[in-house]
């Protein structure tokens, strides 16, 4: 069943993605979303004039007051390795520019979950964001397994609480960023079912996409053997975050990470606790040049 299924969602899959390009010209003003750069011909396209805005306002920030705003949404996937932190460093370095983030992300939350709770919403109320980073569980809040393995079968709950945060994040005057992720290490063929319940929402719903699983499979492809993967098969290693915080940095500022740092330091995320130790400075990234030049390049392809 799953396996049908699987073939079903990747056709749809490569149908969405072909009457996307079909429809480039044609897409309505007052939808704007970004696709992936590997979906449309090696470049990310932008689908209507209005969002024009997306990049005046990433230049605004880096030549005006130079301060970027960025609050994550998600769980043990972005709390793993601290990437806020890392994609903070990426962004101070690579735009010059001091960017300040908050994270919310208890493990193992949905979006829904989220939605549910008001730690979340209190923190989008506490200030002024500028992109808010939604991330949800790593199967999609669906408990479905086959062979005793936890499978993406659908994206039912997703959607709905993915189209809620992107229209509340709208209104208060920030943009929404989807944070695509990975299929597990056991599972590869889902990637085809996350590809395509991210990139439909933010489709849907007019928002950012930061494709960190496509650049993890391409990865994946060309390096079988590489670390990616924390040694549960499931959470990103440092090489993960890395390519994460790449990609969400492509993705926001419309900017290569070649030539950014592969040593980042910053406070730690107890995994006991899944608290900020703000009194510590780890090293939470350290890449040899020639893997975080290989991440990076993969980031801004995907």
């Amino acid at each position: 069943m799953v396996h049908s299924m699987s073939a079903t969602i990747a056709r749809e899959a490569r149908t969405c993605v072909r009457h996307w390009k079909e429809r480039l010209c044609r897409a309505s003003a007052r939808r704007a979303y970004i696709l992936p750069r590997s979906l449309v011909a090696g470049a990310t396209l932008i689908l209507s004039a209005g969002s024009v805005a997306i990049f005046g306002h990433a230049q605004e920030k880096q030549t005006g007051s130079c301060v970027v705003h960025v609050l994550f949404l998600g769980n043990s996937y972005t709390y793993f390795n601290n990437l806020p932190a890392v994609f903070s460093e990426l962004a101070k370095e690579g735009r010059h520019c001091e960017v300040g983030t908050r994270m919310v992300a208890p493990s193992g939350a949905r979006l829904k979950d989220h939605w549910d709770r008001a730690e979340a919403h209190e923190a989008l109320n506490s200030q002024r964001w500028d992109y808010v980073v939604l991330q949800d569980q790593s199967t999609l809040g669906v408990g479905y397994y086959f062979e005793g393995k936890a499978r993406v079968a659908s994206d039912e709950v997703f959607l709905p609480y993915a189209e809620k945060w992107a229209a509340e994040i709208v209104r208060h005057g920030a943009r929404p960023v989807f944070y695509l992720t990975w299929a597990r290490k056991d599972t590869p063929d889902d990637q085809a079912a996350l590809n395509y319940a991210y990139i439909h929402a933010a489709k849907k719903t007019g928002s950012i996409v930061a494709p960190v699983g496509l650049a993890w499979q391409q990865v994946w492809q060309k390096s079988p053997t590489g670390d990616l993967y924390y040694q549960d098969g499931s959470h990103p290693s440092q090489a993960g975050s890395y390519l994460a915080a790449c990609a969400m940095y492509a993705a926001i500022f419309h900017q290569s990470p070649a030539g950014l740092p592969s040593h980042i330091t910053g406070p730690p995320i107890n995994l006991d606790t899944e608290k900020l130790e703000p009194e510590k400075i780890v090293t939470l990234v350290d890449l040899p040049r020639s893997v975080a030049q290989s991440l990076q390049a993969a980031a801004w392809r995907a």
